[in-house]
């Protein structure tokens, strides 16, 4: 097969064909054979065949998923595009479907790169970048990509793309609105900080009540991300990295991304005005923070054979109840077992709801809670509850939550003195 380029004077045109057949990801993209071999391409950039074409002048072409039992097809099936004109491919997931479909035709080293794409726009916003990857498209979805046919190189891939990464297991989100008033425009926040190899889904959200749409353009800083996937209402697109992010007016999408380069990025709205007005911020990036140290790690941290074993009575006098002992001291880092009893004599069932240092039960970690009948686990505790004759024990070591980095565990105690809530 002969591949055909445009070169800058235009002179040379080949036809390209884009097969699709049934299924999500499947599809060729081929070419017709020259009668002669053309001149050498010159190198042209993707954003030189993007601005080379009339694009008052582009064809439309509908693309809908048609699902048929497990099988899934396209109608129509077989589009054919040329070389060096512009087109907008519409594919739609009708209401009727019952589930989300990829669109990933293959060929060419993939129809997506052998394409130079102006955009892919949904209902929400617009999306730009070198290539996009593949795009999802959700029940009841539609996007528009905007392009001419070209082709394309390569670029290489992060583990950290893929959805099943254990970074986007802890994930930390952020929203960014767009912010209209009579004299000013602006982000809130202007400015964010976000760690390095850290996952974010960053939201950014142009309320109903705006009357522009606005651009989130930070290209720099995009560059330097590990983009999973932008998602709105309409569609899931995958690019390398994005150029721009053009939310409409009621648009809403959320970019997938883990920062990889230290630095402060500036961010603006490329549309002529906006950034006069206050329609500029900042992203900064910088090395996480150490994370708190787990109820996990101090409870696996001390030697269980060394634990310290302290009983506490509930004794019932008159109306009023009282402990014995009465307060208690636990020294950080080290193991205890404090066994609470509710005598059989007693009268009434009680709590144990101790205060002190943001409540007893957030200032230690837990290893378990234990009865003659069971044993529970979990982050912390807010209060346990004695039966008459009834006793448990608690495992426990005294920590600060909350703190982050793994604090030099002091010498020093923490006096708790219980109190009762019956």
């Amino acid at each position: 097969m002969r591949r055909g380029f445009l070169n800058r004077a235009g002179s040379y045109v080949a036809a390209v064909a884009l097969f699709l057949a049934g299924g999500c990801d499947r599809g060729e993209v081929t070419g017709p054979e020259s009668p002669q071999e053309p001149p050498p391409p010159v190198a042209v950039t993707a954003s030189e065949w993007v601005g080379s074409v009339d694009w008052d002048q582009r064809t439309v072409v509908d693309v809908t998923m048609v699902e048929s039992g497990a099988a899934l097809a396209y109608s129509p099936n077989v589009l054919s595009f040329e070389a060096g004109k512009p087109y907008v491919l519409r594919i739609i997931n009708p209401a009727s479907n019952s589930s989300k479909h990829y669109f990933s035709p293959e060929g060419l080293e993939s129809f997506y790169q052998a394409v130079a794409t102006r955009k892919i726009q949904t209902a929400e916003a617009e999306y730009k970048a070198p290539y996009f990857d593949a795009v999802e498209l959700k029940i009841g979805g539609s996007l528009e990509i905007f392009f001419v046919p070209v082709l394309a190189g390569s670029l290489t891939t992060d583990s950290r793309r893929s959805g099943s990464h254990e970074v986007w297991s802890a994930a930390e989100e952020t929203t960014i609105a767009m912010f209209e008033s009579q004299s000013a425009y602006g982000f809130v926040p202007p400015d964010i900080n976000l760690s390095r190899d850290v996952g974010y889904k960053l939201t950014l959200d142009n309320p109903s009540g705006n009357s522009s749409k606005h651009y989130y353009t930070a290209a720099d800083f995009y560059k330097t991300v590990v983009l999973r996937k932008a998602d709105d209402t309409q569609a899931e697109i995958k690019a390398p990295y994005l150029k721009a992010v053009e939310l409409l007016i009621e648009g809403s999408t959320t970019l997938f991304m883990v920062p990889t380069v230290d630095g402060v990025y500036d961010v603006l709205c490329t549309i002529p005005g906006h950034a006069d007005l206050g329609m500029t911020g900042t992203v900064t990036v910088g090395e996480a923070p150490p994370g708190p140290v787990t109820s996990s790690e101090w409870v696996n941290s001390v030697n269980w054979n060394d634990k310290t074993v302290v009983d506490v009575y509930m004794v019932e006098s008159g109306a009023s109840l009282a402990f014995s002992p009465n307060s208690f001291t636990f020294e950080a880092g080290k193991p205890y077992v404090l066994r609470i009893n509710n005598p059989e004599g007693n009268a009434s069932k009680h709590y144990f709801s101790p205060e002190g240092l943001e409540s007893f039960y957030q200032a230690v970690a837990t290893r378990k809670i234990q009865t003659a009948e069971a044993e529970y686990k979990a982050p912390y505790f807010d209060a346990v509850e004695l039966k008459i004759g009834g006793s448990l024990e608690i495992f426990f070591v005294p920590v600060l939550a909350g703190r982050r980095g793994k604090p030099a565990r002091p010498g020093g105690g923490a006096g708790l003195r219980p109190s009762a809530d019956h």
